[in-house]
């Protein structure tokens, strides 16, 4: 499970960011994250992956839990630069654990299913401070995830046969 946190190669950003250090005790990966105030979207907080194997994954974010913060924070998940999913998240509440990673939770931001990449591919995430609010810029992780295959077409799972497909009439 690759995990980019800000300071690490992968994490880049324009415009103006803070830092804050809580010592890890509000639900930010690591004792410290990037904030921006409320703007225009012209402070943007990039995280690239490169490397990763050809495969579907779950893309996560990490971020300190704070009313003040950004009500509507907006991760966009970019494939060789193209837009290919995002979500609105409040970080005024904490993470959904849909992942865990010791006890920080990570919440995936790719709500149109896994993300599909080929070898070679750059997976990036974007965020920026258009919320109301602060946006907190914390870490991303990518998790590779099993997608089951459809059933084959006309074939029965037979129990005696290990559960694998069979068709009845040998086609």
């Amino acid at each position: 499970m690759p995990i980019i946190d800000f300071g690490n190669v992968g994490y880049t950003e324009v415009g103006t960011w803070g830092s804050y250090s809580l010592g890890g005790s509000s639900g930010q990966f690591g004792s410290n994250y990037r904030y921006s105030a409320s703007g225009t979207g012209a402070d943007e907080a990039t995280w690239t992956f490169t490397g990763l194997s050809a495969g579907t994954y779950d893309v996560s974010a990490s971020w300190a839990v704070n009313g003040a913060h950004a009500t509507a924070a907006l991760y966009r998940i970019y494939v060789n630069g193209v837009l290919v999913d995002q979500k609105y998240i409040s970080q005024t509440f904490g993470a959904v654990a849909d992942y865990t990673v010791g006890s920080v939770p990570f919440e995936k931001i790719n709500q149109s299913g896994a993300v599909s990449i080929s070898a070679g591919d750059t997976l990036s995430v974007k965020l920026d401070d258009s919320s109301s609010g602060t946006t907190v810029a914390d870490a991303i992780s990518v998790d590779s995830v099993t997608v089951t295959p459809p059933p084959v077409s006309g074939a029965t799972i037979h129990p005696l046969n290990g559960g694998a497909p069979f068709h009845p009439l040998g086609n």
